[in-house]
């Protein structure tokens, strides 16, 4: 009886070995893809808390009248960045004077707030403000990028590029600003590939939507909601 069954014994054919070779190599380069997609999701969401955290300092910063400097009350508190490196700026008055021509962000309270820079994890900032009729422009496409939060109700203000608190024009405030952590090397502007997108209203309402890709384009809960679906 023994001598049959090793008669009927078998191995695996050369045929059979590649198969399941080729199936185990294609397992593992799934996976391997799989993985360096999720350490880049992490990234960015990483990156993308950090900054939201920054802004919201800022704001909170401008709700609550912090004053940095003794004898000198607070008019605004700014968001400032050059797409990698970013700082909290505050306007201040003294308890004389109101918040005019002579009070500006470059000279009396300046914090960097972040340890490392995006470029060191090949990342960049883009910001956008959006206007009363829907326009997107683009607030830092050849420098600095500002965020203005009013004081005492962290409102934003519309602003491109202001460095001066007489620069602002309250009467002129925007819809919103458009937050976006993309790639270093992005030039696809309107559709990254991959962005972390927060929105700031012009109410001073901050709303996180988070990690967003070129297939979420039609999806409207990944876009900032300003009464238009105003995403870039």
């Amino acid at each position: 009886m023994s001598c049959c069954l090793s008669k009927n014994r078998r191995g695996f054919s050369f045929m059979e070995l590649m198969v399941v070779i080729a199936i185990i190599m294609i397992m593992t380069v799934v996976m391997l893809v799989i993985s360096v997609q999720d350490r880049e999701r992490k990234k960015y969401q990483a990156a993308g808390r950090e900054v939201t955290a920054v802004v919201r300092e800022t704001q909170n910063n401008a709700l609550t009248g912090k004053q940095f400097i003794t004898n000198e009350l607070p008019c605004a508190m700014m968001f400032r960045s050059n797409g990698s490196v970013f700082e909290m700026r505050g306007s201040f008055r003294t308890l004389n004077t109101s918040c005019g021509n002579d009070v500006d962000f470059t000279g009396t309270y300046t914090r960097q707030i972040m340890e490392e820079d995006l470029s060191q994890r090949n990342l960049k900032i883009n910001v956008f403000n959006v206007t009363k009729d829907g326009t997107i422009q683009q607030a830092n496409g050849g420098g600095m990028a500002h965020i203005v939060f009013t004081v005492p109700y962290g409102k934003y203000i519309d602003d491109l590029g202001v460095e001066t608190w007489a620069g602002v024009n309250l009467n002129s405030m925007s819809q919103g600003a458009i937050i976006e952590i993309v790639d270093r090397n992005e030039t696809n502007i309107t559709s990254p590939a991959m962005a972390y997108r927060i929105c700031v209203h012009s109410t001073g309402l901050m709303e996180e939507v988070g990690l967003v890709t070129q297939e979420d384009a039609g999806d409207d809960l990944k876009k900032c909601n300003f009464g238009f679906g105003g995403t870039p």
